[in-house]
């Protein structure tokens, strides 16, 4: 694990979440992945700063998973590990309607070798908390302007009063910063 730039972590989800051999693998490599401080906090030891690629499977299918999100918490479990070990998410990978499968879909295949041949040649990213600062910036400048267009547009800016137009803009730019911030975090990442 050491010697190697980016570990490819494969278990299947079972009732909602991650199996339990890779489950009882995390908890058993939880002294080598972190070091604890004097209060029992966790810090990244040896492992900072490699990569990781993440893949599961389940019964399910493609829009059953995506809906009610049936792999979500197997992912979760295994950023937050990695997380805390200081290990850089690359990509995450799911194969749905696996009951009775017994050869992997030639799609998943090509997916598969695609990743393996970035994991190869493309530069690994490093923490991304600069772009997504930059998306932020974007995204309110963008919701920004899109409420002044609906306020206007629909003549929702009262005619009078500084207090009225401000409590306007406030109230439906966070009804869509709300619709947004949920398809971000919840839609958005559904697997399929």
């Amino acid at each position: 694990m050491l010697a190697s730039d980016v570990w490819v972590l494969a278990a299947p989800t079972y009732w909602g979440g991650l199996a339990g051999k890779m489950k009882d693998f995390f908890d058993c490599m939880r002294q080598r992945l972190v070091r604890f401080d004097h209060t029992g906090a966790t810090h990244p030891d040896r492992f900072k700063d490699k990569h990781y690629l993440s893949i599961t499977d389940c019964y399910t299918g493609a829009f059953e998973n995506w809906v009610t999100g049936v792999t979500d918490q197997s992912f979760r479990t295994i950023d937050k590990v990695m997380t805390a070990a200081g290990v850089i998410k690359v990509h995450e990978l799911v194969l749905t309607n696996t009951w009775g499968l017994k050869e992997l879909p030639e799609t998943k295949k090509q997916t598969c070798l695609k990743w393996g041949r970035r994991l190869n040649s493309v530069k690994k990213r490093d923490d991304s908390t600069l772009k997504r600062y930059i998306e932020l910036f974007f995204m309110i400048a963008f919701m920004a302007l899109l409420t002044m267009g609906i306020q206007f547009g629909f003549k929702l800016v009262p005619s009078q009063g500084f207090w009225l137009r401000y409590i306007s803009f406030v109230v439906i730019f966070y009804v869509l910063l709300a619709c947004i911030l949920h398809f971000f975090t919840v839609v958005k990442h559904r697997r399929r």
